[in-house]
């Protein structure tokens, strides 16, 4: 039995602080959950799991069905070598497979990865990876403001 540990921010306790017990209720009886522990002051909870048998997704579930959310990133990626529908699936399944990502989509017309991630766990630069190790190439962020640019101008 493999153990991790993630702290998750939590949006929404300020709102109800009731609703911290039950988000570590939720957590704790969540299948593969070791154990949860919330600070409702940083709006955090440490939770310990088995990657084996719960992912990040079933973790935010968890915590939503709690009335509360995890707080999380949205990044759109430019993809340069994007050319059909199913470069833009096996970009979108390598994505979505990563732990932390909770939903990714591939836009094919506008050549673009929307990823909505943990923070806690990933950064842009893991996410780019994975497009790489796909066999496609991520647009840089300067590619990314002068496409902007671009089409602000026409």
């Amino acid at each position: 039995m493999s153990e991790d540990v993630i702290v998750l921010p939590i949006e929404g306790l300020h709102r109800a602080p009731a609703s911290a017990a039950r988000v570590e209720y939720a957590l704790a009886e969540t299948w593969g959950v070791h154990r949860a522990s919330i600070n409702p002051t940083t709006e955090k909870v440490r939770v310990t799991f088995d990657p084996g048998q719960v992912d990040l997704r079933d973790l935010a579930s968890a915590v939503r069905s709690a009335g509360a959310d995890v707080r999380t990133s949205c990044v759109v990626i430019g993809v340069h070598t994007i050319a059909c529908e199913a470069c833009a699936a096996r970009i979108g399944d390598a994505l979505r497979h990563l732990a932390g990502v909770l939903h990714a989509s591939v836009d094919l017309p506008t050549r673009r990865a929307i990823v909505s991630y943990l923070p806690a766990y990933l950064t842009v630069r893991d996410l780019t990876q994975v497009i790489r190790d796909s066999g496609y190439e991520p647009a840089s962020r300067e590619d990314e403001h002068r496409t902007r640019a671009a089409a602000a101008a026409r």
